[in-house]
């Protein structure tokens, strides 16, 4: 990767998770892991027995087994891909649950860090670090209003450990099916049928926005998400190579695909060396007289000298 592109890299880094945000208008409840299932190790095809089950008890079961941590550190391999071009990066993250999400981008080929990110409730910082410091600081209602989506903190923090971020309550708005090519489970906004026409002819909008979470039938982990909105812009997020971390499965690989009206992105992330528990500092600060971030052409201005200790 080219340490020029830092800041086009980063862009596309997080406008994957923004376009997710669309998937769902609240945040979702993490809730105990109970271990002992594991999800099949390969498709089932042309032979599914699996029963049919309502929606809620899905829902249950789904979140049952969520991924449940106080601190998540680990190391990510990324490549982030578009219309024209490809980047890879390595990536360190650091999450205190609920709270704080940080990240430190390096390149892969000399170790240089390049970028670091601090994200929390109500906060986005970007340091740029090469080809020269550049920083960024604003609110998720800021960027909200400047992508034109709503995003918030659960959305990104559901996103990166492969926990579901929200879901319809109402029993009249969701639907459970079985997809029985691949043999699994699946929670939809609409019904099979309307689901089946839309993903049929993928040129044309559906009507309303749908969302779609495909679950293992074995350990009920989310393996797939897909949403499509009014504007035919599709967001997917594919999770596999579950491994057992501190007795709770945990997808070390995950692919996210946005694809808008006219241009699409794709991110492949492969983690490693996972740590659950143990505390973590998140080392943040703007250096003196860094130069803004343009976004609109206007200037976001940080605030000067902010370290972000121990919490």
């Amino acid at each position: 990767m080219k340490i020029t592109n830092g800041i086009s890299f980063f862009r596309n880094l997080f406008l994957l998770f923004v376009l997710s945000a669309t998937l769902f208008s609240t945040s979702c409840k993490n809730r105990k892991h109970t271990a002992g299932k594991k999800p099949i190790d390969s498709l089932q095809t042309g032979n599914c027995k699996i029963d049919y089950r309502l929606p809620h008890p899905l829902v249950n079961e789904m979140r049952k087994y969520e991924f449940d941590f106080q601190w998540f550190s680990g190391k990510m391999n990324c490549e982030v891909s578009d219309d024209s071009s490809k980047y890879n990066f390595d990536v360190t993250v650091r999450i205190r649950k609920d709270s704080l999400i940080w990240m430190m981008i390096t390149d892969p080929v000399v170790g240089i860090p390049i970028a670091r990110i601090l994200i929390t409730r109500d906060s986005v910082k970007f340091i740029q670090k090469l080809p020269e410091e550049k920083c960024f600081k604003g609110d998720f209602a800021y960027l909200s209003q400047i992508l034109q989506t709503d995003i918030d903190f659960e959305m990104m923090q559901s996103l990166l450990v492969g926990n579901s971020v929200s879901f319809y309550e109402e029993d009249e708005k969701l639907n459970s099916s079985i997809n029985r090519a691949e043999c699994l489970y699946v929670l939809s906004t609409i019904r099979k049928r309307k689901l089946k026409k839309v993903l049929n002819t993928p040129q044309v909008a559906p009507a309303d926005p749908l969302q779609t979470i495909s679950l293992d039938p074995i350990s009920f982990k989310i393996l797939k998400i897909l949403f499509i909105d009014a504007q035919n812009r599709t967001f997917t997020a594919s999770y596999s190579d579950f491994a057992t971390e501190d007795s709770m499965m945990f997808p070390h690989k995950a692919v996210f695909f946005a694809r808008g009206a006219q241009k699409s992105a794709k991110l492949d992330v492969t983690f490693k060396r996972i740590k659950l528990n143990q505390p973590l500092e998140f080392p943040f600060s703007f250096p003196d007289d860094c130069q803004p971030i343009l976004i609109n052409n206007e200037p976001q201005e940080p605030q000067q000298k902010q370290p972000q200790g121990q919490h």
